[in-house]
C-alpha cells in the first residue's frame, strides 16, 4: 500500500528539522541506476548466504559514488556457515576503503540466524576488513525479542516504520533509522552532514586514529608511478585462483607500503577461451614474507572470441609499512583444464601514507 504523500512530506520535513541526513537502501528489485537526488548515502545489497550476488550491485554502487554519496553494502544473513558467509560477503561485495559493511539480520527462507551467529558474523567481517565500520541491521522485533547481547559492531541500523524519521522508539544508541519502505526503503543517518558521515566511516583507516597531523605534508609529496610486467606465458588452472607472477624486474609485488594506492592489472589470454567464460581478478595484500593480510573485492569480466584482454582496477587501496600489493586471477573455462596467460602487466599510482 503506497504511503500517504502528506505523511511522507511531514516525515521529510522532520528529517531536515532534526538535522539528520537521508539515504536509501537498494537491492536487485530496484533500478541498476537508482535516483540519488536528495540523498547523502546509499546501502546496496551485495550478497546472501554463500551463493547469491546482487547482479546490480556494481552499477548501483557506481551510481552512488558518481553522485558523491557515502556507500555501504549489506549481506542477508542465513543460519549456519557463518565464517564462510563472511568471507563470501567481503570477497564479492564491490567495496572500497571507507565503505560501510552491514549484517542484515532477519528471517530467511532457510530459517533465522541466532543471536550468537549474528555476533560471530559481524566479528568475522571486522576481522577480515578491520579498517571498515561494520554494522547491524534489524527491526525492533529482532532487537527487543531475539537479540540477547546488544552487539551491533560499530553501530546499529534499526528499522521501524510508521514513526517519524530519527525517532525509532528504542533506548539503545543507533546510527541509522529505516523509517519507511514506501515507495522504497528510506533512512536517516544521525549525522549533521554527508562529510560528517564520511569522516566517521573512514576514521579506522589509519589504525583508528583521528589525529590529522599524522599525514601532515603528504599533499606536498609527488605521487609515484610504478609499472611491472610479465612477458613469458603462465599456465592458469581452470577454476582455481592463481597468483599472477609479475616479475620482469625481479620482484613480484605491484606496490610497497606505507602508501595509498590505485592500481590496474591488464591480462592477455591466448585464443581458445569460450566466449562468455568468466574471468575473475582481485588485488590482495601480503606481508614482506608473503603471508596473506587481506583481499580486495573480486571483479568479473567475460571472455570474448579470440584473445581476451581483461583489465582490473583498484581504487582507494592502502598498504601498511610491511605490506605489498599483488594480483591473482581465476578463469572458469569448462572446455579445458589449463588456460595460457600470454602476458600480464600492472601499474600502481601511490602516494605517502602514515606508517
Amino acid at each position: 500500500m503506497p504511503e500517504n504523500v502528506a505523511l511522507r512530506s511531514l516525515r521529510e520535513t522532520a528529517c531536515k528539522e532534526n538535522g539528520m541526513i537521508k539515504g536509501i537502501d537498494v537491492s536487485s528489485f530496484q533500478s541498476a541506476s537508482p535516483s540519488t537526488s536528495g540523498y547523502d548515502f546509499m546501502f546496496v545489497k551485495a550478497t546472501e548466504g554463500t551463493s547469491y550476488i546482487n547482479p546490480n550491485q556494481y552499477s548501483q554502487a557506481a551510481t552512488a559514488r558518481d553522485a558523491g554519496l557515502v556507500v555501504g553494502f549489506y549481506h542477508f544473513l542465513h543460519p549456519g556457515n557463518i565464517s564462510a558467509q563472511a568471507e563470501y560477503f567481503v570477497d564479492r561485495c564491490d567495496s572500497l576503503e571507507g565503505d560501510l559493511l552491514v549484517c542484515d539480520w532477519e528471517s530467511t527462507s532457510s530459517g533465522t540466524a541466532s543471536c550468537s551467529e549474528k555476533d560471530a558474523f559481524i566479528k568475522k567481517v571486522k576481522e577480515l576488513r578491520p579498517t571498515h565500520k561494520t554494522l547491524l541491521y534489524c527491526n525492533t522485533d529482532f532487537w527487543w525479542n531475539r537479540d540477547t547481547t546488544s552487539y551491533a559492531g560499530d553501530g546499529l541500523w534499526i528499522a521501524r516504520y510508521n514513526n517519524s524519521p530519527g525517532n525509532p522508539g528504542i533506548q539503545s544508541a543507533w546510527v541509522f533509522h529505516q523509517y519507511t519502505d514506501s515507495p522504497l526503503d528510506t533512512n536517516v543517518g544521525d549525522f549533521s552532514s554527508r562529510s560528517a558521515l564520511s569522516n566517521w566511516a573512514t576514521e579506522l583507516q589509519d589504525g583508528g586514529s583521528d589525529d590529522s597531523d599524522d599525514d601532515e605534508g603528504d599533499d606536498d609529496v609527488a605521487p609515484t608511478d610504478r609499472w611491472i610486467a610479465r612477458t613469458d606465458p603462465q599456465d592458469i588452472p581452470s577454476g582455481k585462483w592463481t597468483r599472477v607472477k609479475l616479475d620482469n624486474d625481479g620482484n613480484v609485488s605491484i606496490a610497497f607500503g606505507p602508501v595509498h594506492v590505485n592500481a590496474t592489472a591488464w591480462l592477455t589470454f591466448a585464443e581458445g577461451l569460450t566466449s562468455g567464460t568468466s574471468i575473475q581478478g582481485r588485488f590482495f595484500v601480503t606481508d614482506d614474507d608473503g603471508n596473506l593480510r587481506r583481499k580486495y573485492p573480486i571483479a568479473e569480466l567475460t571472455a570474448s572470441d579470440g584473445r581476451s584482454y581483461p583489465a582490473f582496477s583498484l581504487n582507494g587501496g592502502y598498504l601498511e609499512a610491511d605490506e605489498r600489493l599483488r594480483f591473482e586471477t581465476a578463469v572458469f573455462e569448462p572446455s579445458c583444464d589449463t588456460i595460457t596467460l600470454e602476458q600480464a602487466r600492472a601499474s600502481a599510482h601511490t602516494w605517502p601514507r602514515a606508517s
